[in-house]
């Protein structure tokens, strides 16, 4: 029967390494304690003399020496120790422990050492089954702990052992799980017959046959994969060394709808399942809209391996430069183009996909500034439209150069202020930020900051709004000129000339000025002055013009033919009874002329008759030499 015994020896740091420790080995486990005694005496030789103490109590630790296998059938303790103990209570005794005790490889668990104390200051190693070691910790206080990764190991238990010094050991069971198995599908999506490898891990018994390790095809296979519940056709498969992982080959089957599907291998009574996302043929054009000679990508997805790919424009061939694997296709617009939404499509065999392009013809981007005139400080409101920038923002600058802000692209109207300029022509003008080619620009006139006791010079227009080919008339006054009855230089900022005006001793003038041909919604503006004297401005809206009316609408030629019998039938009638009545003569008239001096020679005149009377006409014309003239009506 084994036997285990324990003793305590004496409370020195080195204890355990002293020489008497080998002579009790050498006398055997029976005089074990007495040898620790003879040990703690001599240990504590220099030491003066203490009272009594009561006999140790026996076996206080669970570090222990057994001469034969225990037959004892307690449960092992939580940690066992080859190391001699401290003298402390059973509570005290020293520990392992590991947390978690279970675990696969490459998990991370940690390891705690308690009750230590003769191997402070230094450091404990942790080892796997007493081979690899796994990491070390210093000792603090009898207390040592560290995080330890699990070694790729087979499955079953281990043991983690801990070692202070080559001397104290302590030992902690550690199970590694049984991997799991899992099935993955590379890639897990993918058009209609796009090839696909698939791996299993951690399978054994999973497939049979006769194989030869490493990237070989199978000889036999017992490996049976399915597609939504139907046999699914490998084409080859490859066992790995380990013989518990393997790879297949297959072709997604065709017509599979697009979505979602299941691959599900049995290996023995695992069933291992993993999804499959079925992509429909798709096309998409970057960008989706433009005007002629954009340059376009065209990428199809969704086709799998189908090759090759052939691009359609609006039913006829679409050519340009294939990449991507000819999943992508770059070409232009083409310039013979119209505004319109067109058709390009993707075919491969019975697949096909389409998406619509819209061309827009280039639009000339348009500013307008109102006012088109103002001083240094005022604020003038910029509206544009058509800038079809690719990327960023529209730049607003001062005759080109001085930057006034920056405006949204496509069409925006925001705030400007008149910066500080010298009297006169100026302009704004407006571009895209990355494509300046993009651009448009408005003229804007500083006028002369006038204010004399007389009263400001002022120029109007009335009215103030028309359209072109309309005359309106300008008013000036106040003007201060070199010559006070020099000319007016009048035009409109546009360049248009006018004649000049004439303007008066006080500086006022009037002059009608013709609208020139513009677009009906923009603004012009007037610009009047004279050398040596101020320069005004004057705005003028051009109104829309109006909608023509619509042509009138056929006349209908039954209506006419039926008024037409109703006249004829009308006038016949009347006919017939003024035929029947008789006629009464009525007296004729006589009818006298006199020329006059202040009159034209010859006159006519015009008898007005009762209804269905006779008409008379008379006309009469003067001669030299007769100062009257008599007309009778002869029958």
């Amino acid at each position: 029967m084994g036997m285990r015994r324990s003793y305590t020896p004496a409370a020195h740091p080195r204890v355990s390494g002293h020489p008497w420790r080998v002579v009790a080995a050498a006398l055997g486990s029976a005089s074990l304690v007495t040898m620790a005694a003879l040990t703690g005496g001599l240990a504590h030789a220099d030491q003066p003399p203490t009272s009594p103490s009561p006999t140790p109590s026996p076996a206080i630790t669970t570090a222990s020496v057994s001469e034969t296998p225990s037959e004892s059938t307690s449960n092992p303790p939580t940690s066992t120790s080859e190391s001699t103990s401290t003298g402390h209570s059973p509570s005290s005794a020293p520990t392992l422990d590991l947390a978690p005790s279970q675990g696969s490889p490459g998990d991370t668990f940690t390891a705690t050492v308690t009750q230590f104390v003769f191997c402070d200051d230094q450091r404990v190693s942790f080892s796997w089954d007493n081979k690899t070691t796994l990491g070390s910790a210093p000792t603090t206080d009898g207390t040592a702990s560290a995080n330890l990764t699990v070694p790729a190991d087979r499955s079953g238990q281990h043991t983690v052992v801990a070692v202070c010094d080559g001397q104290a050991v302590l030992r902690q069971p550690f199970t590694v799980a049984e991997p799991a198995s899992a099935l993955t599908l590379t890639p897990d999506s993918g058009g209609l017959d796009s090839q696909v490898t698939g791996t299993l891990t951690n399978t054994r018994n999973c497939v049979a046959g006769n194989y030869v390790a490493g990237d070989v095809q199978a000889v036999t296979t017992g490996l049976a994969p399915q597609w939504d519940g139907d046999d699914l056709t490998i084409s080859r498969v490859r066992l790995a060394d380990n013989r518990a992982d393997a790879q297949f080959d297959f072709q997604v089957p065709s017509g599979s709808a697009a979505g979602r599907h299941t691959v599900t291998v049995v290996c023995g009574s695992t069933e291992l399942s993993t999804p499959f996302e079925v992509i429909a043929p798709d096309l998409t054009l970057q960008p989706a809209k433009g005007p002629p000679g954009t340059s376009v990508t065209a990428t199809a997805t969704g086709f799998g391996d189908c090759h090759p790919l052939s691009f359609y424009w609006d039913r006829g061939p679409l050519n340009g430069a294939i990449g991507g694997a000819g999943s992508t296709l770059g070409f232009e617009v083409p310039a013979e183009a119209e505004s319109g939404d067109y058709k390009i499509t993707v075919n491969c065999g019975t697949y096909s996909a389409s998406a619509s392009f819209k061309v827009a013809v280039a639009v000339e981007p348009t500013l307008n500034l109102h006012p088109g005139h103002g001083l240094p400080g005022s604020t003038v409101t910029a509206s544009g439209a058509g800038f079809a920038c690719r990327d960023g923002d529209v730049d607003l600058r001062w005759d080109g150069v001085d930057s006034l802000r920056a405006a949204p692209a496509g069409s925006f109207e925001v705030s400007l202020t008149v910066p500080e300029a010298a009297v006169g022509d100026h302009r704004v003008v407006a571009s895209c930020r990355t494509n300046p080619e993009v651009t448009s620009s408005r003229a804007f006139t500083v006028p002369s900051e006038t204010d004399s006791t007389a009263g400001p010079s002022t120029l109007t227009l009335q009215p103030a709004s028309g359209h072109s080919g309309d005359v309106v008339r300008a008013t000036g006054d106040g003007l201060t000129c070199t010559t006070p009855t020099g000319p007016v230089r009048l035009a409109w900022d546009d360049g248009t000339p006018l004649p000049d005006a004439v303007q008066g001793p006080s500086g006022h003038f009037e002059s009608g000025v013709l609208v020139p041909e513009h677009v009906g919604g923009e603004r012009l503006t007037l610009r009047a002055s004279c050398p040596g004297g101020v320069l005004l401005a004057a705005d003028f809206t051009l109104l829309a013009e109006p909608e023509p009316p619509p042509p009138p609408l056929p006349p209908s030629t039954i209506p006419w033919v039926l008024i037409a019998v109703l006249v004829v039938a009308a006038l016949g009638a009347a006919k017939i009874v003024r035929r029947r009545r008789p006629k009464q003569h009525q007296p004729l008239p006589d009818v006298k002329a006199v020329p006059r001096e202040d009159t034209s020679p010859i006159n006519s005149l015009l008898e007005e008759s009762e209804p269905g009377g006779e008409t008379h006409a008379i006309r009469v014309e003067t001669h030299p030499g007769q100062s009257s003239l008599s007309v009778t009506e002869g029958r």
